[in-house]
């Protein structure tokens, strides 16, 4: 650890293969007492009004398995202001991480809303599915997306988690 304040960042979506803020350090991280669930409706950047997509969020109970993100010294707030830009929908949240090399420190991350209508709170699996199957906005699909997501995570060792079994579901899909 260095002498300046740290901000640690927990990305567990699409943070975790396109950040777009500087850090100067990343490491695997797994968060306790939240679970990564996708059930935020996107009617833009991964859907449409047409044909919503859907991204994830993180809701209480259970663990999840991300990165942690050490903003660059000097970019602090322009890496803060360009998250609560971006993730404008959630709500930021202080969260304990533990690190699998060992330690653990606390890093900001961005967490359901309850009040956001466009998080859905128990979407059958089937509609999480078509909407990932079929959602496309000015980001890129929610396929993509979910696939991004795992692959940065396979990067990362992070074995089986709730993003490989979805994507599964969705592969399933392809040859019904």
């Amino acid at each position: 650890m260095s002498d300046r304040d740290e901000i640690w960042i927990f990305g567990y979506g699409s943070l975790l293969w396109h950040p777009g803020f500087a850090f100067d350090a990343r490491e695997p991280a797994i968060v306790q007492g939240w679970h990564r669930r996708f059930s935020l409706r996107s009617t833009l950047t991964w859907g449409s009004i047409d044909a919503p997509g859907i991204a994830a969020a993180l809701y209480n109970g259970g663990t999840c398995f991300g990165a942690a993100f050490r903003l660059s010294a000097g970019e602090e707030e322009a890496g803060l202001a360009y998250l609560d830009q971006r993730e404008f929908g959630y709500l930021r949240q202080t969260v304990e991480l533990s690190l699998p090399a060992g330690g653990g420190l606390n890093a900001l991350t961005y967490v359901r809303n309850p009040d956001n209508p466009d998080f859905l709170m128990d979407p059958p699996e089937e509609e999480i599915v078509k909407m990932i199957r079929t959602g496309v906005g000015f980001k890129g699909s929610s396929r993509a997306y979910l696939e991004r997501t795992v692959e940065a995570l396979d990067a990362m060792r992070s074995g089986p988690t709730d993003a490989h079994t979805l994507l599964d579901r969705v592969k399933a899909g392809d040859t019904a």
